[in-house]
């Protein structure tokens, strides 16, 4: 009996395992601020910096819809384990094809809640996936803040102003 419940507690681990290693690795790069001398190369900086804000905004958003994605098939799977284990109590009290029903219901109760697991993993990496995705965000915006401050001491007033009004590369 120990060893059947080893086996499950294994099973469950590895079922959840998997679904955390289902989700690809994300990771974010960030440029600094260095190196920047005069007015040309501090407006180009910026420019740099707030294309790199650009594509964090995209990657968050990415992170996020794949999570609320995730959450929703979750839920859904954890609903139909708990309809079919609900099924299962209630054929269980039909007379004669009863506990035919009933099992066909456990094994659908079952499958769901196994599935459940795995998803459970995904969540779990795609939540830490956006945590990553989240960070590298805002770091970008602080490094582009540094960038603008930059263009600030680097530039005239003028040439700063027109640097800093130039559209954003995103919407």
């Amino acid at each position: 009996m120990a060893i059947a419940v080893l086996a499950i507690v294994a099973g469950v681990i590895t079922l959840f395992v998997l679904g955390f290693m289902s989700v690809p690795r994300l990771g974010t790069s960030n440029t600094g601020n260095d190196n920047i001398e005069g007015c040309n190369a501090a407006c180009a900086n910026l420019l740099a910096k707030r294309s790199q804000t650009c594509s964090h905004r995209a990657a968050n958003d990415a992170a996020k819809a794949f999570l609320d994605a995730t959450a929703v098939a979750l839920l859904a799977a954890i609903a139909a384990s708990v309809a079919a284990a609900a099924a299962v109590a209630a054929a269980a009290a039909i007379p004669i094809v009863g506990p035919i029903v009933a099992a066909a219901m456990g094994v659908a109760a079952a499958a769901a809640a196994v599935y459940a697991n795995y998803l459970t993993g995904r969540y779990a990496a795609a939540a830490a996936a956006l945590k990553i995705q989240a960070d590298g965000l805002a770091e970008a915006v602080r490094l582009e803040q540094a960038a603008r401050d930059l263009v600030m001491s680097q530039c005239s007033a003028d040439e700063a102003t027109n640097c800093i009004a130039m559209p954003r590369p995103c919407p």
